[in-house]
């Protein structure tokens, strides 16, 4: 298990990245994380690639990249000298940023981002870049597995037809009684975070270790128990709870505490689901939380 802290956003230098290019084209298979994403003639785009090949393709198919076109987004990155590309073009000289191209990779140590903005100077370094890969991945073929709903994507990573890494999933705990810890636990990239919280002292450092899937299932089980996709936004608990779950695009949050006031009598029977997933939960986070 290692300790970690989260990660700072420190700007890569050009030479840093073409390095780390030339490290992970070498490597077999190459290990990097990439997000693009691009809204052009041929409307949003995007695309997800994990370190271990699987992507999400829009938000809500699953992919699985092979080694050779993993490379093959290497050698495009190189030759568009994506090193050397500003942080950000564009922009309006005021009002609200609209993204129209990004394009971020994840090589561990070294990580860069590249945005088109709409509005002012349009370079077509970022937005050529974003539209080539994306294109390249459509020209693939590669077999989906899509879902329609958050429901449907939690049954399919149940059942093994998700890869770990299309999950993410965040629970955060407050204690009732003051002067106890609360926790929370995320889980990301295949792997869990674990954190002590306390409201007077803040959050411990995250320790991280791999994403154990068999203890996973009673949790992901009874997110599909509870249909958490349609409970309400806000629920009942008497000590505060929030719980957010994504999959494949597919998000829901639902936040529980003390209100002030009692909650719509539509609630009631959802109210019972979300307080027997409550359980389970409990049970994950402790155990997970246990001697941080």
């Amino acid at each position: 298990m290692q300790e970690a802290g989260p990660k700072e956003d420190v700007a890569s230098s050009p030479e840093a990245v073409r390095d780390a290019l030339q490290t992970a084209e070498a490597e077999d298979p190459p290990a990097y994380s990439m997000d693009i994403s691009c809204v052009d003639d041929k409307g949003p785009r995007s695309l997800r690639l994990f370190r271990s090949g699987t992507s999400v393709w829009n938000r809500s198919v699953q992919i699985v990249v092979p080694p050779d076109a993993r490379r093959a987004y290497l050698a495009m990155l190189r030759r568009a000298d994506y090193a050397t590309m500003a942080k950000s073009y564009g922009g309006p000289r005021k009002g609200a940023l609209r993204i129209l191209c990004e394009v971020t990779v994840d090589f561990g140590e070294v990580q860069k981002t590249s945005v088109q903005l709409e509005g002012g100077e349009q370079s077509p370094h970022v937005m050529g870049l974003a539209r080539a890969i994306l294109d390249y991945t459509e020209s693939l073929g590669l077999d989906s597995e899509p879902a329609a709903t958050l429901n449907e994507a939690l049954k399919k990573w149940v059942t093994g037809r998700l890869n770990p890494d299309t999950l993410s999933l965040r629970i955060l705990q407050l204690p009732k009684i003051k002067g106890r810890d609360g926790s929370i636990v995320e889980v990301r990239h295949g792997e869990v975070l674990r954190r002590r919280y306390a409201p007077s002292r803040g959050v411990t450092r995250a320790t991280h270790e791999p994403l154990d899937r068999p203890a996973l299932l009673p949790v992901m089980n009874a997110l599909i128990d509870a249909d958490f996709e349609s409970l309400p936004a806000n629920l009942m608990s008497d000590n505060p709870v929030e719980i957010e779950v994504s999959v494949l695009g597919h998000k829901k949050k639902v936040i529980a505490r003390s209100f002030g006031r009692a909650l719509p009598a539509e609630s009631a029977k959802a109210q019972g689901r979300f307080d027997r997933l409550l359980v389970t939960l409990q049970a994950f986070t402790e155990k997970e939380t246990d001697g941080l």
